[in-house]
């Protein structure tokens, strides 16, 4: 029983490599599915509704999540950590499509996988080399070896099996009625070969801090969602021809949705507003729709009191 005791230990510390790792899970109650990115590697081939992301090394992580019909696009930062599951979901509150923080759970209390989830080993950065990933799986399996044998001469039988599989590797444990215990393991070695094949959208590194706007411009482009000058006076038009603020601004938020606008087309539709409270449920409205955000503290711009203009701060620093 001491040779089992020491295999014993082995499927403990097994288990415990098990919960070096974080998941993270993403979910839409809005129905629309979505592509997950993570450090810039898209996670999720197809655009789904409920993805799980596991093999997570602890620690921190820039994550965007892109609405696959571009009703939305959100960007957070949040830390994984070991052993933990954490979800994320996105709801919708005045109209408005949000990123949440749902709850950060351990995983072994658990389910491995929830009906209609799509679950994803994370894809870790490939040094800036974007293109197709083709995986091969070899699997080797080594030769039994048996670790101790001890004679039962009182007859006594054993028979106690330890099954591990967890991140590749296989192993059984077993102790035979003779006491003569044996260990197989089964090692599964996933390899990963990239080849450049050119730009391939959200395959390549999203919004890197020296090209955030181009790239940005660039995915929204290929998705047919800027507005150029003709688009901003044709809007212009259309919010003037109404009579009444409250359809002025209905007229506004229905161009802006699904639309991709950048801080100075926003300026400008939200000038149109006579009173500062429509100006700020617009540019409230618009900011999830912006290609620029970093430069959103710009729409002070449109506001005359300084009471207006902190109130808009104080809308981004919530961000």
């Amino acid at each position: 029983m001491k040779n089992f005791t020491l295999l014993f230990a082995l499927f403990v510390s097994t288990l415990g490599f098990a919960q070096s790792t974080g998941e993270l899970v993403i979910f839409s109650n809005l129905g629309d599915p979505f592509f997950v990115i993570l450090n810039g590697e898209k996670q999720n081939e197809q655009a789904e509704t409920n993805v799980k992301i596991q093999a997570l090394t602890p620690g921190y992580y820039s994550c965007k999540v892109i609405s696959a019909n571009n009703l939305y696009s959100f960007d957070k930062n949040f830390e994984i950590k070991s052993g933990m599951q954490t979800t994320f979901r996105i709801v919708e509150k005045s109209g408005v499509p949000k990123f949440r923080y749902f709850s950060e759970v351990a995983m072994n209390g658990t389910p491995q996988n929830t009906s209609g989830q799509t679950v994803v080993t994370y894809h870790a950065p490939s040094n800036h080399t974007h293109g197709t990933t083709q995986t091969t799986q070899t699997t080797q399996t080594s030769t039994t070896t048996t670790v101790g044998s001890t004679s039962n001469n009182e007859g006594e039988t054993i028979n106690v099996g330890i099954t591990i599989n967890e991140n590749g590797i296989g192993t059984t444990i077993s102790e035979n009625e003779l006491g003569t215990e044996t260990m197989t393991q089964t090692t599964t070695i996933t390899t990963s070969t990239t080849t450049n094949s050119g730009n391939t959208g959200l395959d390549d590194p999203f919004y890197q801090e020296n090209t955030e706007t181009i790239q940005h411009n660039a995915y929204y482009n290929m998705n047919n969602c800027l507005v150029d000058n003709n688009g901003i006076t044709k809007v212009v038009s259309m919010v003037k021809a109404e009579s009444f603020s409250e359809d002025k601004l209905n007229v506004a938020k229905q161009f802006t949705k699904h639309k991709c606008l950048t801080v100075n087309q926003i300026k400008e539709i939200g000038a149109l507003f006579s009173f500062s409270d429509d100006k700020m449920e617009y540019v409230k409205y618009a900011y999830d729709y912006c290609l620029n955000k970093q430069d959103y503290y710009e729409v002070n711009e449109i506001f005359t009191f300084s009471d207006d203009k902190n109130t808009l701060n104080g809308f981004l620093q919530s961000k």
